[in-house]
Parts: structure tokens; sequence; C-alpha cells
């Protein structure tokens, strides 16, 4: 629902950019946490995540913020027709960002928490050693709400 609302709202671009956000953020904190991962995030709930890995998706949310910030001056001269968006600053967007980034891992955690109290350890059988797809969306499921909510505040003027 959260993502229909973006594109109805705030047209294409903007839910690309979140799916590309959450995408960035999980494959900088795999390769993060495989090389430098050495303290566990939350080993009783999901062991393989470090608080190496946690950072490496804060960064990725912070580079895709500033990145996608740039792209829309560099390309659009600041005039980008978001309906509201021009309250948007720079800080406004890469906070908000970073901060989806912190939501999408915690929901990751959150699902991980309820296969282990279900004893599942794979949501399904569809994508063999994913996880199942429930696994490919749990942190798009978590940040989709904060993520539309913190643009619509902000496009509002309420938040920035």
């Amino acid at each position: 629902m959260f993502i229909s609302r973006l594109h109805t709202l705030y047209q294409g671009g903007m839910v690309m950019y979140f799916l590309i956000l959450i995408w960035s953020a999980d494959i900088l904190a795999y390769f993060t946490g495989k090389k430098w991962g050495k303290e566990k995030l939350s080993p009783d709930i999901s062991p393989g995540k470090t608080v190496e890995g946690f950072y490496g998706a804060l960064a990725a949310g912070l580079l895709c913020g500033i990145g996608f910030y740039v792209f829309e001056k560099v390309t659009y001269g600041g005039n980008v027709d978001y309906g509201t968006l021009h309250y948007m600053t720079s800080f406004d967007f890469i906070l908000l960002s970073v901060l989806t980034v912190m939501v999408s891992v915690y929901g990751d955690l959150f699902f991980s928490l309820v296969k282990r109290q279900k004893g599942v350890k794979d949501t399904g059988s569809i994508l063999p050693g994913h996880g199942g797809v429930l696994d490919r969306i749990d942190s798009v499921i978590a940040a989709a709400p904060f993520f539309y909510a913190g643009v619509f505040l902000i496009s509002r003027g309420v938040l920035g």
C-alpha cells in the first residue's frame, strides 16, 4: 500500500529510489559483514548478521541519499516536481534515507525472530537458498511505511 501511495503521489522515481536504497543497504551489509564482520548484531535471532554489516548498511543509506540528492540537483537543477517535495533539503533526505535503512534492518531481524519462534528455517521454497520470498521483501515491508511517512511529512512542511 505504501509503495503504491509513493508511486501515486511522487511518481515512479521515488519508488525506484526506495527499492534501490533497501537493496543497496542489504548488499553492502552483506559484503561489509563478510569482509570485516566480527561482532554479532543479534546472535540469537540471526547469527549471520554483524554490527559491521549494520554499519555497512547505514553507509549505503548515506551514499544513496547523497547520490540521489546530487542526481536530482544536477539533472533537474533543483526543480524536481515531486508535488510538494520542494520543502525537502539535502539533510532531510539523507537523514530519511539512513533512518529508513535502520528500520529495514530491524524489519529483517523481526521476521527472523518470528521464523525462529515458529521453528521455521525458510519461509518458502520458491527461491532455494534464499530463505523464501519473505526473506527477500522483509526489509521492504518494514521500511516502506516509515519512508512514506517521512516523505509525506517532509513534503507537507511538518518535518525539516
